[in-house]
Order: structure tokens, then C-alpha cells, then sequence
């Protein structure tokens, strides 16, 4: 018996059933905060569940400046290279899982903002619609400093045709390139005639991939043909739309 906790004196069943009371309530405020870290959970979770038809890929990276006291030429030979290897880094991240994502058509543009920051947008149209947590693995892949955001074209093929007529749409020849600025076209199949790629999905990375482009003529050659499709407004082609509901 002297483990028995004694009675408290003097305490009422009134008392008793007040106690009884306010811990109901803590208990209840308790499992309320605890649904509503739950529910905020879930609707920051939504957007990232839903499924869309485009996706844009923005990547971002602090420009490197000269401080090693280099030679002009061997730091802009030095930072070619680097923005090449980004480049291509960062667009190997996203087509990484293309055979079971099927991207359709991707378009993509880089350059040095202002604010000393390197860019790259990158579009991309699934046959299949994907959602962007099936992208967090790119985090992962894409180390600091760089910086990845995704986020779905809202207004979907409308608004890639605007982006592309404004960049693209009356140019007689695809606009000049270089490492730290520039963009391209690219087609599933490609233009399925004169220049095809492989419509099969291969395992290398993508960039080095039959599946990005055969030899650097018939790349670039290519890319000219995806720009008569732009400049003709054959959108439907261009995104191969009408594979869609065949993919």
C-alpha cells in the first residue's frame, strides 16, 4: 500500500471532473496541431503530385569571376568548357529517365543575366504527363551552387508557341550560339525523314545519345529544320501533338 499514490485532500468530484476536462482540451489541442502540420503538409505536397503535360527546368548558377589572376584566354577557354559541361549536366539530369517518361519536344536557352548568374530554361513536352516530384532525384544530381526549380508551363503549348515565336519565329537562320549564351530545338525522332534520330530509348547519357543527334552536320542541319517548323507554325508536328493519346 505505500506505493499507492494517497487521494488529494479536499479535492472534489467537481474538481475531479475539471481536471478531467482541461486534459480532454490539451489533448485536443495536441491532435488539432497535429492535423494542421498534416494538412499544411498535404497542401504543399498538391502541387507537386499533379500531373502536366510541359515542364519548365530552370537552372541557376553563380558566374565564376577571374580571380586567379589568369590570362583573359585561358579563362574564357576555361569557362567554355565549364557552362558546356553545366550545360549538358543539367539536361542529361532531366532526360535521364526518358524511356518511361517519353519527353515529346524540348526546347532550351542559356545565358549570363545582369546580376552575374548563369541561366538555363529548359522546356520540355512528356507524351506521358509527369509531375514534378518525380523530378527531386535531379537535386540530388545537381550539386550547389547550382540551383534547380521546376515548375509546370501553365499555359502549355500556347505559351512554348509564343516563347518560340518571339525567339525563334523570324529568324531566316537559327540564331548564333556559344557556351554562355544561346538555345536549341529538339524533336522526339527528329524530323523523321532526311535527319531521324532514334526514337528507341538508349541508356547513355542523353547529349551523347543517338537519341540527341548523330554526327555535328546532321545536327546542325537538323536544328534548321526544326525552324522551318517554327517559322511555318507547324506546331502540331513540332510537339508531335498528334502522338499524344498514342504514347
Amino acid at each position: 500500500m505505500s506505493d499507492l499514490i494517497p487521494p488529494l485532500e479536499g479535492v472534489t468530484p467537481e474538481h475531479a471532473f475539471m481536471f478531467m476536462l482541461l486534459e480532454r482540451v490539451n489533448h485536443l489541442e495536441d491532435s488539432e496541431d497535429t492535423f494542421k502540420k498534416q494538412l499544411a503538409w498535404l497542401e504543399s505536397e498538391i502541387p507537386n503530385r499533379i500531373p502536366y503535360e510541359w515542364i519548365c527546368f530552370r537552372f541557376t548558377q553563380p558566374v565564376d569571376i577571374n580571380t586567379n589572376q589568369e590570362s583573359i584566354e585561358d579563362y574564357m577557354s576555361r569557362m567554355e568548357l565549364y557552362y558546356t559541361t553545366l550545360r549538358e549536366l543539367c539536361i542529361n539530369s532531366v532526360f535521364r529517365h526518358r524511356n518511361k517518361l517519353n519527353p515529346m519536344f524540348a526546347h532550351w536557352s542559356w545565358c549570363i543575366k545582369q546580376n552575374n548568374v548563369y541561366e538555363l530554361l529548359l522546356y520540355v513536352r512528356f507524351a506521358n504527363p509527369v509531375c514534378k516530384h518525380t523530378f527531386q532525384y535531379i537535386h540530388d544530381e545537381i550539386v550547389s551552387p547550382t540551383r534547380v526549380q521546376m515548375m509546370p508551363v501553365a499555359g502549355g503549348s500556347s505559351d512554348i508557341k509564343m516563347i518560340l515565336q518571339e525567339r525563334l519565329g523570324y529568324n531566316e537562320y537559327f540564331p548564333y550560339t556559344s557556351p554562355d549564351f544561346g538555345m536549341e530545338l529538339w524533336r522526339k525522332g527528329g524530323d523523321e525523314i532526311d535527319y531521324p534520330l532514334e526514337e528507341t530509348w538508349t541508356h547513355e547519357d542523353f547529349t551523347i545519345s543517338p537519341n540527341y543527334k548523330n554526327t555535328p552536320h546532321e545536327f546542325f542541319m537538323l536544328r534548321d529544320r526544326l525552324l522551318v517548323m517554327v517559322r511555318m507554325s507547324r506546331w502540331v508536328d513540332l510537339f508531335r501533338l498528334q502522338d499524344f493519346q498514342d504514347e
